[in-house]
């Protein structure tokens, strides 16, 4: 649910969506941001996004409102042959988007995001790529 609110933020930003490579999900292609696997299909083309949850607190609420904390992992990956200028720059657009966002989830109010800005990694094969760190606080309604 928390990685589907951050995707609608990511997907409702045209600029974003122009950015990412199509990849088929069951059929219809949509922008490469992937949120229900811990790695990207060897079948999808870069530059792709894969949002993971390392951490999440849902024990947390107030006033009898249940609610909680997460720390959603956006990684954001490019081609070896692609432009890291290019990369950085749609790293920053999905920061943009995603830092100080109000997130939609079925059930709660007060959802807000605060992102770190994107950090350089390279994962093991040598894709370039940048780390954008979000936390989301929620409460149910």
């Amino acid at each position: 649910m928390i990685r589907k609110a951050i995707r609608d933020v990511m997907v409702a930003n045209q600029t974003i969506v122009a950015g990412l490579a199509s990849y088929k999900f069951g059929g219809t292609p949509g922008p490469a941001i992937f949120t229900a696997r811990e790695v990207i299909p060897d079948d999808a083309a870069l530059p792709a996004a894969i949002l993971t949850i390392p951490t999440c607190d849902s024990d947390q609420g107030d006033r009898g409102h249940k609610g909680g904390n997460s720390r959603v992992d956006i990684r954001l990956y490019g081609g070896k042959a692609h432009s890291s200028a290019a990369l950085e720059s749609l790293a920053y657009l999905i920061w943009a988007a995603v830092d100080r966002a109000d997130l939609s989830m079925t059930g709660f109010d007060n959802c807000g995001c605060i992102a770190d800005p994107p950090s350089t990694m390279t994962d093991p094969d040598g894709f370039p790529g940048f780390l954008i760190q979000a936390r989301v606080g929620f409460q149910e309604e």
